[in-house]
């Protein structure tokens, strides 16, 4: 087994995601998104990378299909606004964690 692998793998399951937005003209501070309103977001903002060096066809292709798999691979997705206030963020963010 390799050093960061651990030795039970059920404990590495993603299930929820928490993607970041910043928009001071939307007002919500909290959305669901279903996978394919999240991938479409990610692909949108250019998959929150802007620091790209790649942006063909083929990295395009391979970025938008590791995002659709990862979607959909989750239970629940979620976008949080981060214009908001910090404590409004802050409380949204544990409100998805369940803390």
């Amino acid at each position: 087994m390799d050093c960061w692998q651990r030795e039970d793998p059920a404990h590495d399951n993603v299930e929820k995601a928490i993607l970041l937005k910043r928009d001071p003209e939307d007002r919500s501070i909290l959305n669901q998104l279903s996978a394919e309103e999240a991938s479409r977001y990610i692909e949108a903002v250019d998959f929150c990378n802007p620091h790209m060096l790649v942006k063909d066809e083929r990295k395009s292709n391979l970025r938008r299909n590791f995002f659709k798999r990862l979607f959909n691979s989750l239970e629940e997705i979620y976008i949080v606004n981060t214009a908001n206030p910090l404590n409004q963020t802050h409380k949204a963010i544990r409100e998805v964690l369940g803390l």
